[in-house]
């Protein structure tokens, strides 16, 4: 199943995942891959193993931005600073393990916990899956991708940058900026 999406910067690859993956990989991949590893993981990849995140909509992928997210929590008031966001679209074309619409993944999809997601994605990877499609928790009706195997991220290209600021009030701007 081929996949367009939008590279969304949070923890694309933690820096624990298998090294080997990422020396076979094309240049972009790395150049944009192993910087952020997030303590205990991300939304589906425990501590030991990374993943490639994506969403299929740019406001899905500004939404999963580490930016953004910090936005929304009571401790970064009065502390929020502009910063750039780099978006990037990239191309999948593999068989991934998707629970849209599937009642039975609902533990999965809590936006406070990564515990029962980082659990489906171990069971995943021992059973060999490439990836996973899920409905966003930051974003209604947005779509996530998350590639376990660095190597089937295809056709990396750079597209817009914007910048997110906040006013007074905490309310998110985000402008085009090249």
């Amino acid at each position: 199943m081929f996949f367009p999406a939008r590279h969304a910067p949070v923890a694309c690859v933690a820096e624990k995942a298998k090294v080997a993956e990422f020396l076979l990989t094309p240049p972009p991949l790395r150049l944009v891959s192993p910087r952020v590893a997030m303590r205990g993981g991300g939304a589906v990849n425990g501590p030991d193993r990374g993943a490639w995140y994506a969403a299929f909509e740019l406001p899905t992928a500004q939404a999963r931005s580490p930016s953004t997210k910090a936005s929304s929590s009571p401790r970064w008031a009065g502390r929020r600073r502009a910063s750039p966001y780099e978006d990037y679209r990239v191309d999948f074309s593999a068989e991934l393990h998707d629970i849209r619409g599937s009642r039975n993944f609902n533990r999965c999809l809590d936006p406070a916990s990564y515990v029962a997601s980082q659990e489906l994605a171990q069971q995943l990877l021992a059973e060999g899956a490439l990836g996973i499609v899920y409905p966003s928790v930051r974003r209604p009706k947005g779509t996530c991708l998350a590639c376990f195997r660095p190597a089937l991220v295809m056709n990396v290209r750079k597209d817009k940058t914007y910048r997110f600021s906040w006013n007074k009030a905490g309310k998110l701007k985000i402008a085009i900026v090249g």
